[in-house]
């Protein structure tokens, strides 16, 4: 059987490791950056990399960080081979205000958050909301600014919208953050040790293993399926009871050494497994 990683050109920890896998487990592995892929259209959909077919692989994991409409169009046009990402969890996955409404729809408790085309509907969103507020332009991936009060936030929307951006509103929880690697139905939880509530805002401390009641695991393999992804981050406030974020393209590294379990190994032997199911 053959194995693909699609990647960014500079393979990171978890690339690497993913390919290392790959080649011990299916026996013929091969590493494609995705800036030489070619999507042809004539009386099929071709996907090339030179003169590689990558429809002739059995599994493919992408791990395509930034453009979720490349990555939604290649998947799609690879759908004969396994993959754990569902072609729409590209889209739910990287547009927070989809996750949290496709989560919420799905009966996972989220923060409380907006989408505003203009400072005076962010004001008016911010009479249903608490402090602190999380603040960004709806085009960028991580929330870089943070208020914690009207005074403060009012000049961060009007920078924003001279970006000619929408506005991205969402309040912060602050208590203990979680997060879980998902593989399948195995959880590997690591739980986050923060100094202050603005570290653990931020997610800055020291992580360590913890053990999920069931509940909790129910409702993190709830969180997965729902956006279609087997192998993804599941983030989880544990006082709220919110999950405040599903990553597709999960680092594995951080989760290696804490754990001490080989993340890309298992993530491989998953598939593999998937495939002959």
């Amino acid at each position: 059987m053959k194995f693909c990683v699609i990647g960014p050109e500079k393979k990171r920890f978890a690339e690497a490791k993913l390919i290392n896998e790959g080649k011990k487990i299916f026996g013929n592995a091969l590493y494609v950056p995705y800036s030489k892929i070619r999507i042809s259209i004539s009386d099929s959909a071709n996907v090339l990399y030179g003169d590689v077919n990558l429809a002739d692989f059995n599994a493919i994991i992408p791990r395509i960080p930034e453009d979720w409409m490349f990555s939604y169009v290649l998947m799609n046009s690879l759908s004969g081979a396994y993959s754990p990402l569902d072609t729409i969890s590209f889209i739910t996955g990287n547009n927070k205000i989809l996750l949290y409404d496709v989560l919420m729809k799905s009966g996972v408790k989220v923060p409380k958050a907006c989408l505003a085309e203009s400072p005076e509907s962010a004001e008016e969103a911010l009479k249903e909301m608490s402090y602190p507020i999380g603040v960004r332009a709806a085009n960028s991936k991580e929330i870089n600014m943070f208020a914690l009060s009207r005074k403060e936030i009012s000049p961060m929307i009007n920078t924003i919208r001279r970006m000619k951006s929408s506005i991205y509103l969402e309040e912060r929880l602050t208590d203990s953050l979680i997060r879980c690697f998902v593989i399948g139905d195995e959880i590997i939880p690591l739980k986050l040790n923060a100094e202050t509530e603005e570290k653990s805002m931020k997610a800055e401390g020291k992580w360590e293993t913890v053990k999920l009641d069931s509940k909790t695991e129910r409702l993190v393999l709830r969180a997965s399926r729902v956006i279609g992804a087997r192998i993804c981050r599941v983030d989880f406030r544990e006082k709220s009871e919110s999950v405040v974020n599903v990553n597709i393209v999960p680092p594995m590294k951080l989760f290696s050494n804490v754990s001490g379990k080989n993340i890309p190994k298992i993530a491989v032997e998953f598939m593999k497994n998937e495939i002959k199911r």
